[in-house]
């Protein structure tokens, strides 16, 4: 990348961190401070902005880092340390949309609900809404806890590695013991 690109680039990664950081970060104070705003459609909003501080946490100090060691950033780093900042920053940053679209999911519906059930509006508890975001986080680390399995670093960037031959072993080690077909059996 050229000292051009990165001087564009630059102001506008900061710029997106300190707001995106600042913007959720105030989200997360006001709420724990002013009381009367805690109603149902709030506590997704909160869970939304706390999902979202991962981006900022995350990935953006990443890309920024990468782009100003021109992508040399990681193959400085010790191979351990380097694989975990792999894994972790995709792994966040993308459990983060899934949170992001599924707090935007239970909005829609508890103002679904509110609309077509006015009379009903207690149908989203405490409880539920409680419920509702646990599973928003389980679901999104469920679908990209692979990322944790399959992100390495080689070289001198991140890869998703799906090529890696992961063979059962056989229960039985021995050369000696039965035939292939015996072996075959006992493998796990």
């Amino acid at each position: 990348m050229s000292k051009e690109e990165k001087a564009i680039l630059m102001p506008i990664y900061i710029i997106c961190l300190l707001v995106t950081l600042t913007g959720n970060a105030l989200i997360i104070v006001v709420f724990y401070k002013y009381k009367p705003i805690r109603r149902s459609i709030n506590f997704f909003v909160l869970n939304m902005a706390i999902s979202d501080l991962f981006t900022p946490l995350t990935i953006m100090p990443f890309f920024i880092a990468d782009i100003l060691s021109n992508n040399t950033f990681l193959s400085k780093l010790p191979l351990p340390l380097a694989t975990a900042i792999c894994k972790l920053c995709y792994f966040l940053a993308d459990t983060s949309v899934i949170v992001s679209i599924l707090s935007l999911l239970m909005i829609s519906l508890d103002r679904l609900i509110a609309v077509v059930f006015p009379l009903h509006i207690k149908l989203i508890s405490r409880k539920v809404r409680s419920i509702c975001m646990l599973v928003s986080w389980v679901v999104a680390i469920s679908v990209h806890g692979l990322y944790l399995r399959f992100f390495d670093f080689k070289g001198h960037g991140c890869f998703l590695d799906l090529d890696t031959s992961w063979k059962p072993q056989p229960f039985c080690k021995h050369k000696n013991i039965g035939n292939q077909k015996t072996n075959q059996k006992f493998m796990l």
